[in-house]
């Protein structure tokens, strides 16, 4: 996992990249930036890479829109398959998921609402960082990614909202 800044912006933030599992996540605008109002990541999608498990935001709604590949994307009982040019609504309290079956990278912005959602994928960028966090040592490191996504109202798993 490596986290690097690129590109100066107004205000001397940057472009934060965050890099795990196989996917690269551009964070080019965080809640400091929109009053909180939303977080907008270009995230990248190895090939074949399956995503996070099933889990539901509390009180924050996610928009995904395909840029280049496709994704398998579950909302409740939903599955859709979204191509380039299509997207996705995943809102609040409704357990979603999503993997990248195909043989090339997936590329999508993911507009999360409101902003915060930033601060997870660094907490959990971090977990996986740590000297001894090799990739089969993520099933150790689950209990804590789990508690990490509780502070910031992810709940992992879940039945859909009735």
């Amino acid at each position: 996992m490596t986290t690097t800044e690129i590109g100066e912006r107004e205000g001397n933030a940057s472009v934060k990249t965050i890099e795990f599992l196989g996917n690269r996540l551009r964070v080019l605008a965080t809640g400091l930036e929109t009053g909180g109002a939303y977080t907008l990541i270009e995230y990248t999608a190895g090939q074949g890479v399956q995503g996070p498990p099933p889990h539901i935001h509390a009180a924050q709604d996610e928009l995904t829109f395909v840029l280049e590949g496709e994704l398998e994307v579950r909302v409740g009982e939903r599955a859709i398959t979204a191509s380039a040019g299509s997207h996705v609504v995943k809102p609040r309290g409704v357990p979603h998921s999503f993997s990248n079956p195909g043989s090339a990278p997936a590329r999508f912005l993911e507009i999360t609402s409101p902003a915060g959602i930033e601060r997870y994928f660094e907490e959990v960028a971090a977990l996986l960082a740590a000297p001894s966090a090799g990739p089969a040592d993520v099933a150790v490191l689950l209990p804590r990614i789990a508690e990490v996504a509780r502070r910031h109202g992810i709940q992992m798993g879940g039945a859909p909202r009735e």
